[in-house]
């Protein structure tokens, strides 16, 4: 009796904490207006927070939860131990950078969170840069890059994004 509760317990709480991990992200850098943090999808207006390119004390969150057009986060800046909870709008400038910038480098994007998925889209030559993020759904991240003045939308593995603004983390 006693193992089974056990193991399910180790079950539950694996998939529990698996479910609320959270994806880690950053404002990107060049972005110099106030990000409003909000207590709801399209609610009451809270607090600010922005970019300080001076001391280079940037803005990094963890997605939590996606909702349409907003992402629940912590917030916080980099060399601060202060974190902010609530909602931001999804934009350009919530993103990540490639873990393993090769400049050019080939970029693979599926249609589909899924590695079996037939529909990729191969960029090729593709000048590494900021990386939007619009969604994700455990391992796989729905993203938007430019590419030769065109944007792409696919899908790219988690450990494939560095959600580091001073390095890709490789």
């Amino acid at each position: 009796m006693k193992i089974s509760f056990i193991t399910i317990f180790l079950i539950h709480s694996f998939l529990s904490f698996s479910q609320n991990e959270g994806l880690d992200a950053v404002i990107n850098w060049k972005f110099i207006d106030k990000v409003k943090i909000y207590d709801n999808p399209k609610g009451k207006f809270i607090e600010t927070i922005q970019n300080d390119t001076i001391s280079e004390n940037l803005i990094i969150l963890k997605i939590i939860e996606v909702k349409k057009d907003f992402f629940r986060v912590q917030i916080g800046l980099e060399m601060s131990e202060e974190q902010l909870n609530g909602w931001i709008k999804s934009a350009d400038y919530v993103g990540a950078y490639h873990k393993s910038e090769r400049f050019p480098m080939d970029l693979l994007l599926y249609s589909h969170p899924n590695i079996e998925e037939e529909n990729k889209i191969l960029l090729k030559n593709w000048n590494p840069g900021f990386i939007t993020i619009l969604d994700f759904k455990k391992e796989w991240v729905l993203i938007v890059v430019n590419y030769e003045g065109v944007r792409k939308k696919g899908w790219i593995h988690r450990d494939s994004l560095c959600a580091n603004s001073y390095s890709t983390c490789s």
